[in-house]
């Protein structure tokens, strides 16, 4: 649009267009100039001060309720994390298991509607990443050669994930759990460590 090459714009919502107080501003700015239109599936725009005004409050109110929704995520998230069980992935050896009833039924969150889970152990990994955990212990193994008897020897992979894994573990990602308390029985959130609560949990090492 800057460049002249279009003067209008298509989209779903004009939330789509503004997440913040300066992109809702150079919107409606650009209206006075090289910008014409405005074209919404799910919001009629009219390019009047009244129209203009209209959509800055809309703009405005998707960028609360953006903020809003930001805040209320990490509020969860903390929660979950001082009840004893960690938001998000957990590392190698473990995984999310879904929570079930007394009558074996999988338990839903009447909040949010999601699938209630605990920390349980990965049986493809817990295993060898114990094993890593005896060779680093006993003094006899660097974290390199721990490593390259990781590849070679039990060709070990990182869980598998939308975006990354599936591949042989990478040093990094050895140290990475050599690091992470997580393995002794706890973890850290925003700064803080929370001792694990989930029964299903079994920890590798000792916190000492």
């Amino acid at each position: 649009i800057q460049n002249g090459e279009a003067d209008a714009i298509v989209a779903w919502h004009p939330n789509r267009l503004s997440r913040n107080e300066i992109d809702s501003a150079e919107i409606t700015y650009m209206l006075r100039g090289p910008l014409k239109d405005l074209k919404f599936c799910s919001y009629n725009f009219d390019p009047s001060p009244e129209g203009v005004m209209m959509l800055q409050m809309t703009m405005n109110q998707s960028q609360y309720e953006s903020t809003k929704q930001g805040k209320d995520v990490k509020r969860g998230l903390a929660t979950k994390a001082s009840t004893g069980e960690k938001p998000g992935r957990v590392p190698p050896g473990y995984k999310k298991i879904a929570k079930v009833d007394a009558f074996g039924q999988v338990i839903i969150s009447p909040k949010d509607k999601k699938i209630v889970t605990e920390t349980g152990k990965d049986d493809e990994r817990f295993d060898d990443v114990s094993q890593m955990f005896k060779m680093l212990l006993s003094g006899s193994y660097t974290p390199s050669q721990v490593w390259k008897f990781a590849c070679e020897e039990m060709k070990f992979t990182m869980p598998k994930t939308p975006k990354t894994g599936g591949k042989l573990i990478g040093k990094s990602e050895l140290y990475r759990i050599f690091k992470n308390p997580f393995y002794a029985g706890y973890f850290e959130h925003n700064g803080t460590l929370h001792k694990i609560t989930s029964k299903s949990y079994e920890q590798i090492i000792d916190w000492e």
